[in-house]
């Protein structure tokens, strides 16, 4: 069975990211890790793929939800240096899986969110 299902993806906040900027460490403590992007990498700063050759961060990020069974650090992508942000507060991704793939954005809340990367769940359609 193949899962279609959109959701609104949802910038890190500017603070965030300037404290993983300003400190090298992420929500749990680690060191972040610096790189250059490949090309296509879901930045979540400005709410765009990311160009090849981009310095960029992979970290983990913790949204700030309440303390529910399902918050969890996800892996995040940033530039590596203060960006713009995004055009738009949210941006709309469709993520295609079947079978127990994940999705694009993790686990749900259950209450129409999900625990990684800021992600709001907009629609799920089973064909």
């Amino acid at each position: 069975m193949t899962t279609t299902a959109t959701f609104l993806v949802h910038a890190v906040p500017a603070a965030a990211l300037d404290s993983v900027r300003r400190t090298g460490r992420d929500a749990a403590g680690q060191r972040v890790e610096g790189r250059l992007a490949g090309g296509g990498e879901p930045l979540r700063c400005c709410l765009r793929d990311a160009e090849a050759g981009e310095a960029m961060l992979l970290f983990g990020y913790a949204p700030p939800i309440r303390a529910v069974a399902y918050r969890e650090i996800g892996p995040v992508f940033a530039h590596a240096a203060a960006c713009p942000g995004p055009a738009r507060p949210t941006a709309a991704a469709t993520r295609r899986t079947g079978g127990d793939v994940p999705g694009f954005c993790g686990r749900t809340t259950g209450r129409g969110g999900s625990a990684a990367a800021g992600c709001t769940t907009a629609r799920t359609r089973r064909r």
